[in-house]
């Protein structure tokens, strides 16, 4: 019995990936290896390598937004006060968490006001101090409450649904989460070694997943999350080393992705109801070495802020500034290699590249497809939030001169190749 002409095809393919190393395309659907792009499995993980020096690709935001929502001056809806956390709907209205006030309110695509939910109180469909959202399927929302710690749910006309308390239950959030499709929630919850005292004490974050009742069920994987510590006599105030190296969490769908700062490289976890790590995502980059400019700018713009505010500040907050600009303040061998993650509603992984904070430059990003290959790189002006990334927008929170804040939708496109 003569093979059928697929199989001929799928046996001529695989002969001419093994021949060709460095083949731009694959038949039959297999993965291509390319001089940039390397694909390979480990014991059931995919392994993928990219050398963005060989890597072009870029996207751009358009110069002015598609939608802007929030006003100096007119009527309340749309005067805009901690506007914490935003979130745009399958319909293209955006939800935004107004943690000021304790509710949440709705616009339209167009940014026209529709309604306002929830209010100041502790009974159900109320808050103490709202300040995020995520959406999931059918435009479900979870908007979380900070001290104490819970998710309220309200479904896609704003009206209250139900409320989730992680357990064990936090006085305070927990320090990474997000809200997984089906209701799952992942949380970040630090655990420190040692004893609180001068000197660096190392600290580890538990990335774990709740039930959609708030319940433990499984912990992935548990992150250095760098040192910290008292540096000045008498203060209670702990401070992080200068440019000191952290983990990276994010969540979207079915999917949960983590990193740190000290690798290029993120793991891709996914599955229900137990995930598995099932896709590692690497990439070349510059050099990291911390140079005295560095130091030096950074010191003088913690001074510059010191200074700006000193009159003001009372307590940890003045403790605060004062250990930051503290000569003792200990300094990272190495520059972060990223200054966090954002999952795209496309499924693209975008992660921010590390600046200083003395950096005024474009903030600088660098985008994988959901197969972890890379897709663009991306300068964004330097927002003060940015919110959410989707297939063609981006979107953001920002202020001007008078720190009146404004919601903005900028259109989002992957450009041509040079």
């Amino acid at each position: 019995m003569h093979p059928t002409p697929s199989v001929t095809l799928r046996r001529s393919c695989r002969a001419l990936l093994m021949l060709l190393v460095g083949a731009t395309a694959a038949c039959g659907g297999e993965s291509a290896t390319t001089d940039a792009i390397v694909v390979r499995d480990s014991s059931g993980v995919t392994i993928v390598e990219n050398a963005l020096d060989k890597l072009d690709a870029t996207c751009s935001i358009a110069a002015t937004p598609s939608l802007s929502i929030g006003e100096e001056d007119g009527e309340e809806a749309y005067l805009l006060t901690r506007s914490n956390g935003v979130r745009r709907l399958a319909d293209g209205r955006i939800v935004v968490v107004m943690q000021a006030v304790k509710e949440v309110r709705w616009f339209g695509a167009d940014g026209r006001f529709i309604r306002a939910s929830g209010r100041d109180g502790s009974g159900p469909g109320e808050f103490t101090n709202p300040y995020t959202v995520f959406r999931l399927p059918g435009d479900t929302i979870y908007v979380g409450n900070s001290r104490p710690f819970f998710f309220t749910v309200f479904d896609s006309d704003g009206n209250y649904v139900r409320r989730v308390t992680p357990e064990p239950v936090m006085g305070n959030p927990a320090r990474s989460f997000a809200i997984l499709d089906d209701g799952r929630l992942m949380l970040g919850v630090n655990e420190e070694d040692g004893v609180r005292g001068p000197g660096m004490n190392a600290e580890r974050r538990r990335i774990q997943l709740h039930n959609r009742d708030g319940v433990v069920s499984d912990t992935l994987r548990t992150m250095e999350q760098g040192r910290i510590g008292s540096i000045i006599e008498g203060s209670n105030f702990r401070v992080m080393p200068m440019f000191e190296s952290y983990s990276h969490s994010a969540a979207l769908d079915s999917i949960v992705v983590l990193g740190h700062g000290a690798e290029r490289e993120l793991q891709v976890w996914t599955g229900n109801p137990t995930m598995r790590l099932s896709r590692v995502i690497r990439w070349t980059g510059g050099s990291r070495a911390v140079t005295k400019a560095d130091v030096d700018a950074e010191r003088a713009f913690e001074k510059a802020r010191y200074e700006k505010y000193n009159a003001q500040l009372r307590g940890m907050m003045k403790d605060g500034y004062e250990a930051n600009v503290h000569p003792n303040r200990p300094i990272a061998d190495v520059m972060p290699a990223m200054n966090g993650i954002r999952l795209g509603t496309d499924g693209r992984i975008w992660i921010r590249e590390f600046q200083v904070q003395s950096d005024s430059s474009p903030r600088r990003w660098v985008a994988f497809n959901r197969d972890g290959r890379f897709d663009c790189r991306l300068s964004t002006p330097k927002f003060v939030e940015f919110h959410e990334y989707g297939a063609d927008y981006l979107l953001v929170m920002e202020q001007d001169t008078l720190e009146v804040e404004r919601i903005r939708q900028y259109p989002l496109k992957k450009n041509a190749a040079p």
